[in-house]
C-alpha cells in the first residue's frame, strides 16, 4: 500500500509539471438499482450497492477534456424472490473508459464539467442458488468472465485549491450492455445501469 501511494504521488507531481497533462484519483458510490440478474422463474437476484475507485490520466485542451479510465467495483448479489430458491453470488467489473469532457470557465475556483464515456468492461460474475426443497434439479453455481460494451454520462464540479491541486465531486449514470450465460437448465443475464455519486482529488491541472 505505500509503494502504491508513493507512486501514485510521483505520478501527480510529473503530471502537475506538464502543462494540459493531469492525473485524477477518487472513491465511488454505486447504486446498480436496474441490473437485475435473473434466470428462469425459480432464479432471480439483484447486485447490491456498493463502493468502487476510478482513476483516470488525461490532457486538457482549453474547455476540452479527454481522459482514459479505470473504474472497478465489487459487489455481492442478493436474493429477490420469493420461492423457495435462495440466490446468492458475487459481482466485478473492471471498465476502460475514454471520456469526452467539457468544462467551461463559468466561475473562477469552481468549474463545472459535463461529458460522455465509452468503454470495455470486464465482468466476472459467481452465480448460486440452493433449493430449499431438497431439489437437486434447482441447486447450482456457475462461474463466468466475459467481456462487454460500456457507455457513461458525467456532470460535476472541480474546485481548485491550488494551481495544480483540485477536488472534485460528481455524478454519472454508467449503462453496461446484457451480458447473457446458460448453465444447464438455466438461462439468465446480466443488464442495465448504475447510479454513481464520485469524489476525488485531482492533480496537475
Amino acid at each position: 500500500m505505500k509503494k502504491l501511494i508513493t507512486l501514485l504521488g510521483l505520478i501527480a507531481i510529473s503530471t502537475s509539471a506538464m502543462g494540459g497533462i493531469y492525473f485524477r484519483g477518487g472513491l465511488f458510490y454505486a447504486n446498480p438499482q436496474s441490473i437485475q440478474v435473473e434466470g428462469q422463474s425459480l432464479y432471480a437476484s439483484a447486485i447490491e450497492s456498493s463502493a468502487g475507485l476510478t482513476a483516470a490520466l488525461g490532457y486538457k485542451f482549453s474547455m476540452l477534456r479527454l481522459e482514459g479510465e479505470l473504474n472497478y467495483m465489487d459487489a455481492k448479489l442478493k436474493d429477490t424472490s420469493l420461492n423457495e430458491v435462495v440466490t446468492s453470488g458475487d459481482y466485478e467489473r473492471l471498465t476502460v473508459f475514454a471520456n469526452f469532457l467539457v468544462e467551461p470557465p463559468i466561475i473562477p475556483f469552481l468549474k463545472p464539467y459535463i461529458g460522455v464515456g465509452i468503454g470495455l468492461s470486464q465482468i466476472d460474475m459467481d452465480f448460486r442458488s440452493l433449493a430449499q426443497t431438497g431439489s437437486l434439479e434447482q441447486s447450482f453455481s456457475t462461474s463466468r468472465k466475459n467481456s462487454t460494451y460500456s457507455m457513461q454520462a458525467l456532470a460535476g464540479v472541480r474546485f481548485s485549491v491550488a494551481n495544480t491541486v483540485s477536488i472534485y465531486a460528481g455524478y454519472r449514470y454508467l449503462k453496461v450492455e446484457g451480458l447473457r450465460y446458460s448453465e444447464g437448465t438455466a438461462d439468465w443475464k446480466a443488464k442495465g445501469g448504475s447510479h454513481i455519486f464520485e469524489a476525488g482529488v485531482g492533480f496537475g491541472f
